[in-house]
């Protein structure tokens, strides 16, 4: 019963259902007790000090987590939050079709020093939840030589060379306003536009046309800031914020010396040198004020194409869709992990609400202590088995279901069919749960199922030889 009750559970998370496991429980009193699926991030830092609001590189299968049904086509359903359940910055990419299978997902979190290890959380799976992402841009070097520096950028073109009638639109947030960064800036030889935030000693948002600026003062708190260069007002530059109800508010404004402002073959580059996050770029400089250019850093829009390489520190690149036109951007990320001495991703499991009971429910918090190194580690390993591996690999992807549920069920039937014939000509029952044992283990060896899995099929299967056995005896 408890193996057949275990394969239930290995289909229901497979399918996403909560048909046959309630993981939203209607009791829930907290909106993290909405989300179906929790993902522990164990990070480790057995340096001494602190690290504050730090990019933490996350290894995940994107795409698989989106095929698997545990994050939603769109990722709004992504909540990442600190040991103490706050919510922190997170930053998801490659969960659409045609993705590479291996990505860096990225959370910004304190991280304790020394022999401590911190813990994370993502919560998925909450149909209800509509987390608007934004790209979180960072210069803290680590141990890399400064500078270091996250920016996006958009190859120059005719298109971005606005003279007259232009808007530059970011939506941001940061917890630093007072700082020099960019978050739009083509200037180049004095020509050109910028909209960048000023370190005034309280902070401020500034917009820059040819050499001409116009300030307002920035408390860092998010915000939808507008800055138009329209010569035919009296007062040519202005800056606006925007409402709740999607109205402008002008906050700012002046008249500047250009009648026009010159073209240059500089690049746009988007949130260099700033510290905070970036939810929205339009840069709006077609006829009448059109879009030209829009990034919005949604998680299917964004497609990693290099992690972690060593050129000068950890640079990741990757591309940034224009949704708006042509201008694709790429982005760099040029951070240290060097910090850490180990970043590990949990089995993602069921986040039940029971408020009679809170224990967590990540197999690997328990049975991880029973082998070295990261006892719950997915592997890929049957891969390399040449191609029966192949066979598996396409089997599983043409499933519904999860690798590792496919593959449980998988040496579940072999098994079953081996012990069966093994038990006919014994007639022995130890014979029977040897053999599925054994096929289990293989399969854990092997990569095909995590070790973890067969562990509590291996009790399951000796527990209930023992009943048997002692059903015998009393006979």
């Amino acid at each position: 019963m408890l193996l057949v009750l275990f394969v239930m559970a290995a289909f229901a998370h497979a399918q996403g259902t909560t048909t046959l496991f309630q993981a939203c429980q209607a009791e829930a009193v907290h909106e993290i007790d909405e989300f179906c699926y929790r993902t522990s991030v164990a990070v480790t830092r057995t340096a001494s000090g602190n690290l504050t609001d730090y990019p933490i590189a996350v290894p995940m299968r994107g795409i698989a987590f989106e095929d698997q049904g545990l994050i939603r086509s769109y990722g709004w359903d992504f909540l990442p939050v600190d040991a103490g359940n706050s919510e922190i910055q997170g930053l998801i990419q490659d969960i659409e079709a045609g993705s590479a299978s291996s990505t860096t997902w990225w959370l910004f979190g304190d991280v304790t020093g020394g022999t401590a290890t911190t813990n994370f959380q993502i919560y998925t799976g909450f149909a209800d939840h509509q987390r608007d992402q934004g790209m979180g841009f960072d210069t803290q070097c680590g141990a890399l030589s400064a500078p270091c520096d996250d920016y996006v950028t958009v190859t120059d073109h005719a298109d971005l060379d606005f003279t007259d009638d232009f808007d530059l639109v970011v939506r941001v947030q940061t917890d630093t306003p007072d700082q020099d960064g960019d978050l739009i800036d083509k200037i180049g030889g004095g020509v050109s536009y910028s909209l960048t935030v000023s370190s005034t000693s309280t902070g401020a948002i500034v917009f820059t046309v040819g050499t001409s600026t116009l300030e307002y003062l920035w408390d860092g708190a998010l915000t939808t800031f507008r800055a138009r260069f329209d010569n035919s007002n009296s007062t040519d530059m202005a800056l606006y914020t925007k409402a709740t109800d999607d109205t402008w508010t002008l906050v700012a404004s002046q008249n500047s010396p250009y009648e026009s402002i010159g073209a240059n073959s500089v690049d746009v580059r988007i949130g260099e040198g700033f510290d905070g996050t970036i939810y929205t770029v339009e840069l709006n400089g077609a006829a009448g004020f059109g879009r030209t250019t829009m990034f919005e850093f949604a998680p299917t829009e964004l497609t990693e194409t290099q992690a972690g390489t060593t050129a000068n520190g950890y640079i990741y690149t990757g591309t940034v869709d224009d949704v708006a036109g042509s201008h694709n951007g790429t982005y760099t990320f040029e951070r240290d992990q060097d910090v850490f001495s180990n970043v590990t991703v949990a089995p993602t499991a069921f986040n039940f609400s029971d408020p009679a009971l809170q224990v967590t429910p990540v197999p690997s918090d328990v049975f991880g202590a029973l082998g070295g190194g990261d006892f719950a580690a997915t592997s890929t390993a049957f891969q390399s088995l040449g191609l029966f591996g192949d066979v598996l690999t396409t089997a599983a992807g043409s499933t519904s279901f999860t690798q590792s549920a496919f593959m449980f069920m998988f040496l579940t039937i072999v098994g079953g069919l081996l012990a069966i014939m093994f038990f006919m000509m014994s007639r022995s029952e130890t014979v029977f749960a040897v053999v599925l044992v054994t096929v289990y283990g293989i399969g854990a060896s092997v990569g095909m199922i995590d070790r973890w899995w067969a562990v509590l099929a291996g009790l399951t299967i000796f527990t209930l030889w023992l009943l048997l056995s002692r059903e015998r005896v009393t006979a």
